[in-house]
This record gives C-alpha cells, sequence and structure tokens, in this order.
C-alpha cells in the first residue's frame, strides 16, 4: 500500500469517526450535516515500535477533541433559526422562547439566565424616553425605527453564557408600528413590530457567517405584497433594503474572514454599526408617505404606459428556460434581462412587474413555488399574450 492510499485510509477512519460522533450529537442517520468539515490537530509519533501507551493516549484525546468539536460545529449551525432568536436558557433556537409573544413584540435582549426578553414596541420606545412614541397613535400613525447595539442585548448575561458567542446579535433596528399590508391600502388593519437583526454564528475551528434576521415578517411576504402592489410601493422599497443589506452583510463577512486570516480579526460590532444606522433610516423612509407613494404607484399601473409595453417585449423575446409557473399564484412568471421578473395571468394580461435580487429566482425553484413551463404551456403563453387586447397593434422595438 502507498503513502497516499494508507493516507487516504486514515482519512476515511477519521471522516467515519466524526460522523458517529456527530450522530450521538444528534444527527440523524443519513441527514446532511450542516458542517461541512472539521479542523482537527493531530499528534503522530514517529516511534517505529507499535501502539505505545502514549498513542493510546493521544487515540483517546483525540476522539474526545473530535467529540467536543463536532458538538460545538453543530450547535453553531443549529444556533439560527430564521425568524428566531436563540434561547441560552435552553440552548436552543426553536423553543417557545425564541419568538415573540404578539405581532407588537420587540426583542429587547436576554435575562440574565439567557432566555430571550421580548417587549411591546410602544413599551421599548417609553423605556428609552424616546418622544416619538405618540406619534404611533396619531390619526395618521408614523413608523418609527430604533438602532439597538449587541453589546446592549448581551449586557445582562451571566458568566459562561455572557462568552457563549455560537450565536451572537451585533445589533438591530426595532420598527413600529408597521402596516400589516406593509403600506400597500389594502390589507387587514393590523399593525406590526419589524427588527431587523445582525446575527454572527460561529463554529469550531474559528469559522463564522454573518446573517440578516427578520423578525415579525419574511422576506417571502414581503415579496409577496410587493408582487401584489405592483413592484412599485412600500413593500417593493423594503424588500429591496432587505437584499441590499444581506449583500452587504455577505461583503462584510468575506473581509472580516480574510482579516482573521491575517491574525488582524475585525470589530464585527462596529463594522455593522453603519448598517444599521443606514437601515434606521430607511425603514423610516421607506414607510414615509406612504398611502401617497401607494396611490400614485397604482395610478401608474392602471394607466399602463412603459412598465406593460416592456413587460410584453421580455415576454415575447424569452425562451422557454425563462418562463416559470407560479404554483401558488397561479400565474406565468417571465424572467428578463437585468434582474427584471414580470407576471402575467395565464390568458395573457399583464399583472406587476418587479426586480428580482440575485439568487432570488433560484430559491423560489428550490422552494418548489415556481416551476418551469413545460414547450406546451410555454406556447400556449405565448398564444396568450399575442391574442390580449393589451398586446395587440404592439410591435417590439427594434
Amino acid at each position: 500500500m502507498g503513502p497516499q492510499d494508507r493516507a487516504a485510509r486514515v482519512l476515511e477512519d477519521l471522516r467515519i469517526l466524526a460522523r458517529e460522533s456527530a450522530e450521538r450529537a444528534g444527527l440523524t442517520r443519513g441527514e446532511r450535516s450542516p458542517v461541512e468539515a472539521l479542523v482537527v490537530p493531530l499528534v503522530v509519533s514517529l516511534d517505529r515500535d507499535g501502539v505505545s501507551r502514549g498513542s493510546l493516549r493521544e487515540a483517546d484525546r483525540l476522539v474526545r477533541d473530535i467529540a467536543a468539536r463536532v458538538d460545538e460545529a453543530l450547535r453553531g449551525a443549529g444556533a439560527f433559526h430564521p425568524g428566531r432568536v436563540h434561547c441560552f436558557q435552553c440552548d436552543a433556537s426553536d423553543c417557545p422562547h425564541g419568538v415573540p409573544g404578539s405581532p407588537t413584540e420587540t426583542f429587547a435582549g436576554w435575562v440574565a439566565t439567557g432566555k430571550p426578553e421580548w417587549i411591546d414596541f410602544a413599551n421599548l420606545l417609553l423605556e428609552r424616553g424616546d418622544p416619538r412614541v405618540d406619534r404611533l397613535y396619531a390619526p395618521s400613525p408614523e413608523v418609527v425605527a430604533i438602532a439597538m447595539r449587541g453589546r446592549d442585548l448581551h449586557g445582562r448575561l451571566l458568566g459562561a453564557i455572557g462568552r457563549d458567542r455560537s450565536f451572537a446579535v451585533l445589533g438591530q433596528v426595532a420598527a413600529g408600528l408597521i402596516p400589516g399590508d406593509f403600506g400597500a391600502g389594502r390589507g387587514p388593519e393590523a399593525r406590526v413590530a419589524l427588527t431587523l437583526q445582525v446575527i454572527e454564528t460561529r463554529f469550531a475551528g474559528g469559522g463564522r457567517r454573518l446573517r440578516l434576521n427578520l423578525l415579525g415578517t419574511t422576506l417571502d411576504e414581503v415579496s409577496a405584497a410587493s408582487e401584489g402592489g405592483g413592484g412599485r410601493g412600500s413593500a417593493e422599497r423594503l424588500r429591496r433594503l432587505i437584499i441590499l443589506a444581506r449583500e452587504r452583510l455577505d461583503l462584510l463577512g468575506r473581509a472580516a474572514a480574510v482579516a482573521e486570516r491575517r491574525g488582524r480579526p475585525l470589530d464585527l460590532e462596529a463594522q455593522a454599526e453603519p448598517l444599521l444606522l443606514h437601515l434606521r433610516t430607511e425603514l423610516e423612509r421607506v414607510f414615509r408617505d406612504a398611502g401617497h407613494r401607494t396611490r400614485h404607484a397604482v395610478e401608474r399601473h392602471l394607466d399602463g404606459g412603459r412598465p406593460t409595453d416592456t413587460a410584453l417585449v421580455d415576454a415575447r423575446r424569452a425562451p422557454v428556460e425563462r418562463l416559470r409557473y407560479d404554483e401558488q399564484r397561479k400565474t406565468v412568471v417571465v424572467l428578463g434581462p437585468r434582474g427584471r421578473a414580470h407576471v402575467f395571468s395565464p390568458d395573457g394580461r399583464h399583472v406587476t412587474s418587479l426586480s428580482l435580487g440575485p439568487a432570488e429566482a433560484e430559491r423560489k425553484g428550490g422552494q418548489h413555488r415556481w416551476r418551469p413551463l413545460t414547450g406546451p404551456e410555454a406556447d400556449d403563453f405565448r398564444k396568450a399574450i399575442a391574442e390580449h387586447p393589451c398586446a395587440k397593434g404592439r410591435p417590439i422595438p427594434s
């Protein structure tokens, strides 16, 4: 057996050992691990003798080290669940403590034992002495946003709980009270607290990841409201703000990884602060005078004009692989150039247009919401848009 074969056998044995340790830690048989690999230091003896007492001690240390690193890695990977806050008291994010008790509550930090604390948004403003609380209940209510630092949210945690960085909130922006229909003017009267959090999770071996966590809504709900509003209302502006924040966090995470490798780690809380301040300003701006913007958007949508022309051009030119069927809304989606997307009814009527963020179409396809059109379905769709009254007499621009 050559040296490569021997090394490969050793690595395979270590892989099996790590996998068995992961299954003892809770990973089910056949389940894909959320952590791709571990970094495990080895001490190898150069003695030619057989298994020595030192080798047995090193083997015992290696088994315990792998088990500890697997446990740490799985805890880091499992600490984050979208729409939830990690509960250090239960050491889980899917426990009842990880979500607010009502739509108007936001996250206010952890109590000393590690349980998340939730507080009504208006009460949070009162506790902070914010004079804008009366604006929440004015005849024309306003949306107020506040930025909160990570060190303040973690500040009451005791001892080892406070040093556990498998899940950390580097800061958040809480805004309220947001219209339940995101300012479209056609949904329920209920208003909710919306919280955007910058989350850091850490894994064994020093790996870390930054994410944007949404409390009070989901990106899918915002996107659905944007589609229904013609892609030009407050919901669309909020959707774009969320996507932009995710992209900026991704860039910051890459920069942090490079700095870590060079031995000059970044203060991520300080690095995230400009983004949080930007989100605070933009969230208030998104919902300021939302009714006026919505009326203007509806008028433009009903008027037709250039958006409909662009949608028809993109729909006529789109190859079959750029056509999708929305199983939830029973509509046809045309994926146009430069991130444009157009929604049509099956009879060829243009419903709305919107801009998609990177990989958003793939994400919806992965959720089985959007599926590719078959050849016959694509032919039927092209015939429908050609025969629809809105399309007649509109040539494709050269």
